[in-house]
């Protein structure tokens, strides 16, 4: 079976930078490289990571990804299926909030930053806080990130 190179890269604003690159054989995981600029506790996470990365080096689609609010999971389990070619955010366009001018990346960045409720959202960004149809999208942002890799979702 041929081998494939799979790259992947997870930002969170200016603090946490994570790259894996892999190489993979079928579903045969030959080799793994993580470089990472991050903080304490992703820096923790990414060393179960690579744990698990040669738990489930022979069945990678099978690798747990990890659970939790915190931004180190959501980080990780993007990486992962961004490397899966799962990876699919819910909202593409580069403005979430037309009337305050609120960019999706900052309502994202909010999130990750530990803010799951699109009220408070709202109190930090702006978003959502003139006629609200921007509201549905940041709960559908929450969810994703809260839940993305679930079976239901």
């Amino acid at each position: 079976m041929a081998l494939s190179e799979i790259q992947s890269i997870a930002k969170f604003l200016n603090r946490d930078e994570l790259e894996i690159k892999l190489k993979m054989s079928g579903e045969r995981l030959i080799s793994a490289e993580i470089k990472a600029i991050a903080c304490p506790e992703c820096l923790v996470e990414i060393q179960k990571l690579k744990k698990n990365l040669r738990e489930y080096s022979s069945r990678f689609s099978e690798l747990p990804l990890p659970e939790g609010s915190h931004h180190s999971a959501m980080l990780i389990r993007e990486l992962l299926l961004k490397a899966r070619g799962q990876w699919t955010f819910p909202y593409k366009e580069v403005e979430l909030c037309h009337c305050r001018n609120v960019a999706t990346q900052i309502v994202d960045a909010t999130i990750m930053g530990g803010v799951h409720n699109v009220s408070a959202i709202g109190e930090k960004t702006m978003a959502g806080t003139a006629c609200g149809t921007c509201r549905p999208v940041t709960q559908l942002i929450i969810d994703f990130r809260l839940h993305s890799g679930d079976d239901d979702n």
